[in-house]
């Protein structure tokens, strides 16, 4: 049983286990599509993108100075009409999945977007994927797409399902 977490925004403090954690999936697991580890000048600039007050926020989950996961809205497309719409993202280390962790992340998320200007956050899944497509699910997102082998890693082709969730 996870005790005493602590649900705060990113800070660059937090940068070095974040990479840790994102790099882990990235080298490990087919449910991110990046297949070169990050290094530190990448996470300083992917940090930048986040403000309190912004569409792009970042939480982390911490226990007793150990990062559990993070969770994070990032820019859906580039082209301006899209900015109202955002693609959200969650890592969790491994002793924390399971335990309800990402939910209250993810909440903590969404809660700080409907303060923004955001009409709609996207989920990629990479499947397989139940976990992950469970913990959408169970926050209000709706599956809209479907997108046939259209990522390639570790020498196989994976499916992503498109997942949304409107703001209201």
């Amino acid at each position: 049983m996870l005790k005493n977490l602590q649900i705060r925004p990113e800070q660059k403090c937090d940068l070095t286990q974040i990479k840790h954690l994102y790099n882990h999936h990235i080298k490990n697991t087919h449910v991110n599509f990046e297949t070169q580890p990050h290094t530190d000048a990448y996470m300083q600039k992917w940090f930048s993108q986040f403000g309190q007050n912004s569409r792009y926020q970042a939480f982390v989950v911490i226990q007793g100075g150990d990062l559990l996961g993070f969770a994070c809205s990032q820019k859906f497309k580039p082209k301006p009409a899209y900015l109202t719409s955002v693609e959200t993202t969650i890592y969790l280390a491994e002793q924390a999945i399971g335990q309800g962790l990402g939910k209250k992340l993810m909440q903590h998320l969404l809660a700080h977007l409907t303060i923004q200007d955001v009409r709609a956050a996207f989920a990629s899944v990479a499947l397989p994927n139940d976990a992950s497509i469970a913990l959408n699910k169970s926050l209000g997102f709706k599956q809209v797409g479907h997108f046939s082998q259209v990522g390639r890693k570790f020498d196989q082709f994976y499916d992503v399902i498109m997942l949304e969730y409107l703001f209201t």
